[in-house]
């Protein structure tokens, strides 16, 4: 049968249903079109020159160069570089409204910053407060989710405000980006099943709650935990000092996610790769705060693997996007590809989610950022991009973010129409979708309205949602 037939048929099968009267249901919402995205498609393997990628129900159903087999579908050819969405495993986006901080001074290790009254007033005071109203925590989780989204990320970790709320998750953690450490969507639609383990300090840890997590490590119910540690300059015998801790415990597993890192050194490095631990490294905030970052040249002749993330938009990067760029700006240790790689494939990796996030293969979730085609090289047109060349952003085939044609094109092509707001980036007009489906579900004026009245209320005033380079 042809597709026209079938659509004829749905709608004799419709009208049917309708005169019953009260005997049956409404009919069901028709069924979405497939979408295809044309442009170079970065697969694992490599690009793929006049490629295809083919989305449906949220999934990548096919991959190809032939047009023929694109049918009764909404057709995006974009002229651009299609990559898998960013995974960014160390973000901390309820911070992202907040402006960046350039501190008076550096410090030694992170509990001299976390403590000065500077940081105490300007940010970690506000933050505290906003984040224990349910309705503000979820105003500054979409800001940092556009903020995410407008770098092009699609799965992020980093809410970390559960001990503010009372009782449980909002429900606007879902549906703007993949929140791994919340609700990834692939373990269910109840928040707060996923299986990274989040430890923010060691500190309190002993024995006995060490022994917990190692535990549900060994079981399977944590495929990752992934923990700050050793975060101060190489010369601060206090950071050094968690790696030991770490070890003593027994943390040091194959299922182990250091972020920072910065104190570390050959030896720690070495234990590391030997245990199969793995390390988040976020250069941008490191510089800012203590004039040095992680060794990550050791760290990789050691055989450590390596992802990359921007810690937060207060002293760090943005978004992976910007991350990028300035990791490309400090170091030549890592080709343009192997970037690349630790901003998508790699940390699908650590999250034990590579089977649906960081790469463009069939079966995997549609989580694709489009860039406009400035490089010729894949991998060079990724590290060199700018905010103004983000053309599409889509989230299990939903689109988010892109160009007002794109978002249009897409979002007009589903079941649901579009709902949009325009955003300046950097002199190019981009469009938001901000459908029901989504927690960006309020006009951008909105939501930036209520930030600015919420950090005035504390003489603050917000980051620009998009940060212009």
């Amino acid at each position: 049968m042809t597709s026209k037939a079938k659509r004829a048929l749905r709608l004799v099968l419709g009208l049917f249903t309708l005169l019953l009267g009260g005997i049956c249901e409404a009919p069901a919402q028709a069924e979405e079109r497939p979408l295809a995205i044309g442009g170079v498609v970065v697969l694992p393997e490599g690009p793929l020159i006049d490629g295809w990628v083919i989305v449906r129900g949220g999934l990548i159903q096919a991959i190809t160069t032939d047009r023929s087999k694109i049918v009764d579908a909404t057709v995006v050819a974009t002229k651009g570089f299609i990559y898998p969405g960013f995974v960014d495993l160390h973000n901390h986006p309820i911070y992202s409204a907040f402006p960046r901080w350039s501190p008076p001074q550096q410090f030694q290790n992170r509990y001299k910053w976390r403590n000065f009254n500077g940081y105490l007033e300007r940010v970690a005071g506000p933050a505290r407060i906003l984040q224990a109203d349910e309705s503000a925590f979820c105003d500054l989780v979409r800001f940092g989710e556009l903020r995410a989204l407008s770098g092009g990320t699609t799965s992020i970790h980093g809410i970390s405000a559960q001990k503010y709320l009372d009782p449980k998750m909002p429900a606007c953690i879902k549906g703007g980006v993949r929140h791994l450490d919340w609700i990834s969507g692939f373990n269910g639609e109840q928040v707060g099943r996923e299986k990274i383990g989040s430890v923010l300090d060691i500190g309190p840890l002993d024995s006995r709650s060490a022994g917990d997590l190692i535990a549900k490590m060994n079981s399977g119910e944590i495929e990752r935990l992934i923990i700050h540690l050793a975060e101060g300059r190489s010369s601060d015998r206090d950071s050094k000092d968690e790696f030991a801790k770490l070890t003593q415990l027994g943390l040091l597993h194959g299922k182990t996610t250091i972020i920072h890192g910065t104190a570390l050194g050959a030896l720690e490095f070495n234990d590391m790769a030997k245990a199969g631990a793995s390390l988040v490294w976020s250069p941008r905030s490191n510089f800012v705060l203590y004039n040095e970052t992680t060794d990550i040249k050791t760290a990789k002749a050691k055989g450590v693997t390596i992802a990359l993330a921007p810690d937060w938009g207060i002293t760090g990067s943005a978004n992976m996007l910007a991350e990028l760029s300035y990791a490309r700006s400090v170091t030549s240790e890592f080709t343009d590809k192997e970037l690349f790689e630790m901003a998508t494939a790699i940390p699908a990796r650590m999250a034990a989610l590579d089977r649906m996030i960081g790469a463009i293969k069939i079966g995997a979730a549609a989580d694709l950022l489009v860039l406009k085609a400035k490089d010729p090289d894949a991998y060079r047109n990724l590290v060199l991009a700018e905010p103004q060349d983000v053309q599409l952003v889509l989230v299990g085939g939903a689109v988010r973010y892109g160009s007002l044609q794109n978002v249009s094109t897409v979002a007009n092509g589903s079941s649901a129409p579009a709902n949009i707001s325009l955003v300046d980036a950097c002199g190019e007009q981009k469009a938001i979708e901000y459908s029901p489906r989504t927690s960006l579900g309020d006009k951008l004026q909105n939501l930036l309205r209520r930030i600015r009245a919420r950090l005035g209320d504390f003489h603050v005033a917000p980051a620009p949602l998009i940060e212009c380079p």
